[in-house]
């Protein structure tokens, strides 16, 4: 499941320059932080790694947003970067609540492994545990949609 498209800034072959600009080189880069951020956040099972990568996938989209009206950058079709940093500010809680949950599994599934119910229970303990402090530490993505899947994760 993605939660963005991939930009390329791609100028027709004839309008390239032989050698890469500093501008090209750097779009590249930022491309290449975007395609990563990506990833890792619709794969990871450590939260904080998609709390850090998510507000990477911000930043990288609002330094791409300046370049929106630059004469040689072009975007190619789909959702500019400053649409795209709306949309992923507005789809923060989906994203954690996914993160969470994609967590939440991995830890029932080492959970299973488990010989004891003892230890069964302080594995779930010690994840929410580490979610409440994850929540104080970044009270930005821990929206009360995100608190209130955790509680409701609590309760199963």
């Amino acid at each position: 499941m993605g939660f963005i498209r991939n930009w390329l800034t791609k100028r027709p072959e004839s309008e390239k320059p032989k050698t890469q600009s500093h501008l090209s080189m750097k779009l590249q880069n930022e491309n290449r932080i975007l395609i990563d951020c990506i990833k890792i956040i619709n794969t990871s099972v450590d939260v904080g790694t998609v709390v850090g990568r998510y507000n990477l996938l911000i930043d990288t989209l609002m330094r791409l947003s300046q370049y929106e009206g630059h004469p040689s950058v072009s975007f190619e079709a789909g959702e500019l970067p400053s649409k795209a940093h709306a949309r992923m500010k507005e789809e923060k809680s989906t994203i954690m609540i996914s993160a969470i949950q994609r967590a939440y599994d991995d830890m029932i599934k080492k959970s299973s492994l488990l010989k004891t119910d003892t230890g069964k229970s302080n594995r779930r303990t010690r994840f929410f545990d580490k979610l409440m402090e994850q929540s104080v530490d970044y009270p930005d993505e821990f929206t009360p949609e995100v608190i209130t899947f955790i509680g409701d994760l609590m309760d199963n």
